[in-house]
């Protein structure tokens, strides 16, 4: 009798699994992560007892286990995989998103560097999302702890990949600064956003109080933005020789953001504000080029491509948080 019910049972999971599909979308993410995979060097010797040994493996280790089974979920889970992707915290699926979706794409990943670039992403997303909740005044307390929760495990994940990967020598040094440059500057430009939507919600709800317009989540941000700077900020011997390169590439992204600075109207008082405060930042990169090329003249060459770094920082921080408040200016204004 037990037999003949668990027979159905597999019956009517085989029908229900032929039914379902991906979306071109995952279909397109499953397909980047295995052209990205690296090609292994040697083919490996088949084992006849291979499925043996993989049951084995999947008893004895739970891990494993977990990341398989989290896999088989993304793959026959359809269309609530995209669905999920534009979901708040507050929303339905949103802890989906963040519990199974997104931890097992993480897993699926075998490049350090992706896998490093991945949890950047993330972090990014989500400072994206309390932007929005802000600015639909919906970003209260609840959902601010729960998003610096998952900033703090992204900043712990990337943090836990770039050492393991300068240890074990898989990631070079000159693409472990870009990657913590990019995070370091990300997530400074968008604290900065979230507060500058913290000072339009103060201004129209005629909040006159001098208070902190700083959200724990831009506060978050911008904390665990150093955290990561301050752990690789010394670890630059081996990428000093490269300083004027480096050099002319901050100059091009500073000199690039002075253009679109100045192709930007400040006509009203916020994008005057923007605009200003993207004067400051990359007034500050300047000097930190100045500084650094004071230092490489007199020899000493990793603080000064520490200082290098710095700037680029300070650049992109500046690009990043021009283009991203103007934009939401630009919708807030045709709203």
């Amino acid at each position: 009798m037990n037999e003949e019910k668990l027979g159905e049972k597999l019956n009517k999971g085989i029908e229900e699994i032929k039914n379902i599909k991906m979306t071109a979308l995952e279909k397109k993410q499953v397909f980047e992560n295995v052209i990205n995979s690296p090609v292994p060097t040697s083919q490996p010797i088949k084992n006849p007892y291979l499925f043996f040994s993989f049951v084995s493996i999947l008893q004895k280790n739970r891990l494993v286990s977990v990341g398989i089974i989290a896999s088989l979920v993304i793959f026959l889970s359809g269309g609530v995989a995209f669905a999920s992707q534009k979901s708040l915290p507050g929303d339905t699926l949103y802890s989906l998103k963040v519990r199974v979706f997104e931890p097992t794409y993480s897993v699926l990943i075998i490049s350090p560097e992706s896998k490093a670039r991945y949890e950047s992403s993330l972090a990014t997303r989500r400072l994206v999302e309390a932007e929005i909740l802000a600015n639909e005044d919906r970003l209260d307390g609840a959902k601010e702890k729960q998003l610096n929760s998952l900033l703090e495990n992204h900043t712990a994940a990337l943090n836990a990949t770039i050492n393991q990967s300068r240890r074990n020598k898989s990631i070079d040094q000159e693409k472990g600064d870009d990657i913590v440059t990019n995070f370091h500057a990300t997530m400074n430009a968008h604290a900065r956003v979230l507060n500058l939507i913290s000072e339009q919600k103060d201004v129209q709800d005629n909040n006159t109080e001098d208070e902190a317009v700083d959200t724990t989540v831009s506060k978050t941000a911008r904390e665990n933005a150093d955290r990561v700077r301050e752990t690789f900020k010394n670890d630059t011997k081996k990428t000093t020789e490269k300083y004027q390169e480096k050099k002319r590439v901050v100059q091009s992204i500073i000199d690039q953001t002075n253009i679109d600075l100045d192709n930007s109207s400040d006509h009203s008082p916020t994008r005057q504000r923007i605009i200003e405060d993207t004067h400051k930042t990359l007034e500050e990169a300047q000097q930190y080029i100045k500084e650094g090329d004071e230092k490489d003249e007199s020899g000493d060459r990793e603080d000064a491509y520490g200082d290098l770094l710095d700037s680029e920082s300070s650049a992109k921080e500046a690009e990043i948080f021009l283009k991203t408040s103007l934009e939401l200016e630009d919708n807030r204004e045709e709203d």
